[in-house]
């Protein structure tokens, strides 16, 4: 039982540190870079989402420069 609560409160501290990190980028004052595919417009429910992970570096879109969200993820 004593192990366990260190380990819980470390796992607090972590997920606490992540929602502090998360909610400093999503603030809707935050400026996003311009749109990084062409073929996500203004409109698109997604573009917040796409711009913020393309600028993290998570994805990356198609070689041909798009990033196709017709398309499945693989």
């Amino acid at each position: 039982m004593r192990k366990r609560i260190p380990a819980l409160c470390l796992c607090l501290l972590l997920l606490a540190g992540c929602f502090t990190a998360m909610a400093g980028e999503t603030d809707e004052n935050a400026i996003l870079p311009e749109a990084a595919f062409a073929d996500v417009g203004e409109g698109d429910w997604f573009r917040e989402a796409v711009l913020l992970l393309t600028e993290a570096g998570i994805i990356h879109g198609f070689d041909d420069g798009l990033f196709h969200p017709e398309q499945l993820l693989t």
